[in-house]
Parts: C-alpha cells; sequence; structure tokens
C-alpha cells in the first residue's frame, strides 16, 4: 500500500504561531501508527483525553500571550 497522498493546504494558516506535526502521510505507510490489534476502548479513551488536554493547554498559553 502506498503512502496517502500529501496535499497541500488550502486554506491560510490562521495560527502560525502553533506548532504543527509531522504530516500524517509522513509518519504511515498502512494508514494506522502501531499494532491495531492490541488497541482497546480504554485505550482509546485515555489518548483522546490526553490530545485534548494538550490542545487545551495550547490554547490557553497561546490566547495569555
Amino acid at each position: 500500500m502506498s503512502k496517502a497522498p500529501n496535499s497541500p493546504n488550502k486554506y491560510p494558516d490562521k495560527w502560525p504561531a502553533i506548532m504543527k506535526s509531522v504530516p500524517y502521510a509522513d509518519m504511515t505507510d498502512t494508514g494506522t501508527l502501531g499494532n491495531a490489534q492490541v488497541a482497546t476502548v480504554e485505550k482509546g479513551k485515555k489518548a483522546v483525553e490526553l490530545m485534548l488536554d494538550e490542545m487545551e493547554d495550547c490554547v490557553k498559553n497561546y490566547l495569555e500571550k
């Protein structure tokens, strides 16, 4: 399977001060990261909670500057 297409962003970057992640297509050839067979609902919920906490912290820090 080939990598996901890496399309250019069609929209202007409204928040250039916020660090961007590596394009998803650069991280995976299959569309998954890690071993999806060991995933659980609990692990998924924890991952989402951690990501939301990080996003909240990022927004709060950006707005305080």
